[in-house]
């Protein structure tokens, strides 16, 4: 699994850019990810700690800057599958990743936040 971490305040102005017209203003935007989509985040990040599990985690705080936080390859096969990925997010960042990946490989995805996909 692979966990792209950023912190909720950026995730938050990520949102809000994001669905502030949608949702008809920028409070209104702010209160659904402050008792939604946040609050929804927490529990999932309390329930399931993906940063412990995960196999690659990745600092998702700049799209442009992708720093890979933890590598913890549970076999050396797993560690094989994962290297080629490794490779295209060094070169080609969180946008090819998002475009590139089926949909059912990607859980809990908007680009806002954190994510967890199974490779």
């Amino acid at each position: 699994m692979i966990y792209l971490k950023t912190d909720f305040e950026i995730a938050l102005l990520r949102g809000v850019n994001r669905d502030a017209e949608h949702l008809g203003s920028v409070e209104a935007a702010v209160e659904k990810f402050n008792t939604r989509y946040h609050k929804a985040s927490k529990i999932y990040i309390a329930e399931n700690s993906p940063e412990e599990v995960a196999d690659i985690v990745i600092d998702n705080a700049d799209f442009e800057d992708l720093k890979v936080m933890s590598l913890s390859f549970r076999s050396r096969s797993r560690a094989m599958t994962m290297a080629p990925l490794l490779i295209i997010l060094s070169k080609f960042g969180k946008a090819l990743l998002h475009s590139h990946l089926p949909s059912n490989k990607v859980l809990n995805s908007c680009s806002c936040c954190c994510c967890c996909m199974n490779v």
